[in-house]
C-alpha cells in the first residue's frame, strides 16, 4: 500500500502544479494574508467537488498504510494532507496559469477525510463480522465503485420532485436513441451483473431490474444528473446478455471481448477522417489538466471502469496480468495514434499510460495476502 500511497502522492503534486511553468512575476508582497483573503471567493461548484473527488485517495490508500490507533491514524493523515493541500495551493502563486485558493485547500482536507472515513467504515464492517477480508474482491468492488460513482456523478442529492422531473425529462420530452451509449451500458450492467453474482454468490433474476432501477431511481435525486433512453436500453440490454451469456462455461472470456470491443469502437467513433492531421501530445495527462475538471473526473471514472474492468476480466478469463496489461495498453495506443487522423478526439499518449497505472494499482492493492485470481467468495 505504501508504493500506491506514494504513486496517488505523486499524481495529486503532477495535477495540481501542471504546467510547471513557474515564474515570480506578479508575485504579491504579502503571500499568507493574500491567500487567506480568498476564502471569500465565489465558489465554482464543479472545480469544489472535483477538489473533493481528487483527495480522496489520499485518505483512503493512506489509512491502510499505518498501523497506529484510529485517533491517531487519523490525525496524522489530515495534518500530512492540511501541508500538502495548502502548500500545492501556495505554490500556485509561482505558476501563471493556476489560481490559488484557500477554499480549494479546505476542500481537499475535506476529501482526505471522507476516504479515511470509508477506510474506517470498512475496517468497522469486516471487523462486525469477524470475518478475514480477502483482498482478492478488492479490485472488483473498485469497478462497481467507479461504475456507480460515473452513474451518480456530482453526489448532489436534491429531494424536492422538481429534481425528478428534471432528470427524467430527457425521457419523454425529447427521446433519443445513442448507439454508443447503448453499447457501454450493455457491456457496463453486464460486468455489473457478473461481479454481484460472484460477490454473491449467485443472483434472481429480478435482483437485476432491482439493481439497475435502484441505481436509476438514485440518479434522478442528483443534480445535474439526466435520465435517457438510451441508459434504460442499455441497462435492459445489460440484463439480457447476463441472461444468456450465464448460462455457458466462458462468462469471464465473452465480457473481456465486449469490453476490448467497446473500447475500440468508443475510441475511433464516430469514424470520420480529419481534414488536417491532428499533433499527437506525448506530455501525460495534458486533456485531463487543461479542459474541465469536473468533466475530466467523470472521463476518469469511465475509463478506469472500462480500462480497469478489461484487464479485470482478461485476468478472469486465463490470462496473465502483465500480458493482459500489455495487450489493452497496446490496443489503446494503436487507438490514439489513429485518432490523429480523426475528428472529435485528442490524441495523446495518456490512455495507454492510465492503462498501466490502473492494472498495476489494482494489482499492487490485492495482492497484500492473496494472489489475484478468480473471485474466492466469503462463506
Amino acid at each position: 500500500m505504501k508504493r500506491v500511497w506514494g504513486v496517488v502522492i505523486l499524481l495529486t503534486v503532477y495535477g495540481s502544479l501542471y504546467p510547471f511553468n513557474f515564474t515570480l512575476q506578479d508575485f504579491p508582497a504579502d503571500l499568507l494574508a493574500d491567500f487567506a483573503s480568498t476564502w471569500n471567493d465565489r465558489i465554482i461548484q464543479g472545480d469544489f467537488l472535483a477538489n473533493i473527488i481528487i483527495f480522496i485517495p489520499y485518505g483512503l490508500v493512506g489509512w491502510y498504510v499505518f498501523n497506529y490507533s484510529t485517533r491517531m491514524r487519523l490525525a496524522v493523515i489530515l495534518g500530512s494532507g492540511f501541508i500538502l493541500g495548502m502548500g500545492l495551493q501556495l505554490l500556485q502563486y509561482y505558476l501563471p496559469s493556476r489560481y490559488p485558493s484557500i477554499i480549494d485547500g479546505w476542500s481537499n482536507l475535506f476529501g482526505i477525510l471522507l476516504g479515511c472515513l470509508v477506510a474506517w467504515g470498512m475496517n468497522y464492517w469486516q471487523n462486525a463480522r469477524d470475518v478475514p477480508f480477502n483482498t482478492s474482491l478488492i479490485a472488483p468492488i473498485t469497478l462497481l465503485l467507479f461504475w456507480f460513482g460515473l452513474r451518480l456523478m456530482p453526489f448532489i442529492p436534491f429531494f424536492r420532485w422538481k429534481q425528478v422531473e428534471i432528470s427524467l425529462r430527457p425521457l419523454y420530452q425529447n427521446p433519443q436513441i445513442n448507439p454508443l451509449t447503448i453499447l457501454s451500458g450493455i457491456v457496463a450492467w453486464t460486468a455489473v451483473f457478473y461481479i454481484f453474482n460472484r460477490l454473491f454468490n449467485g443472483l434472481r433474476k429480478r435482483t437485476l431490474f432491482y439493481i439497475a432501477f435502484g441505481c436509476f431511481t438514485l440518479e434522478t435525486l442528483i443534480i445535474y444528473n439526466y435520465l435517457h433512453l438510451s441508459d434504460v436500453i442499455g441497462a435492459l440490454g445489460g440484463v439480457g446478455c447476463w441472461l444468456l451469456i450465464s448460462r455457458g462455461q466462458k462468462t469471464e472470456n465473452v465480457i473481456f471481448v465486449l469490453m476490448v470491443t467497446y473500447i475500440v469502437i468508443y475510441g475511433l467513433s464516430p469514424f470520420k477522417l480529419a481534414v488536417v492531421e491532428q499533433d499527437f501530445h506525448w506530455v501525460p495527462f495534458t486533456g485531463f489538466i487543461a479542459g474541465s475538471v469536473f468533466f475530466n473526473i467523470v472521463t476518469f471514472f469511465s475509463k478506469f471502469f472500462f480500462y480497469g474492468g478489461a484487464v479485470w476480466f482478461g485476468v478472469q478469463a486465463g490470462m496473465r496480468w502483465r500480458n493482459v496489461t500489455l495487450l489493452i495498453a497496446g490496443i489503446t495506443l494503436m487507438i490514439e495514434l489513429a485518432q490523429v487522423y480523426l475528428v472529435q478526439h485528442v490524441p495523446e499518449i495518456t490512455d495507454p499510460l492510465l492503462v498501466v497505472l490502473i492494472s498495476w494499482v489494482l494489482h499492487e492493492t490485492g495482492k497484500t495476502r492473496l494472489n489475484f485470481g478468480r473471485i474466492q467468495v466469503l462463506t
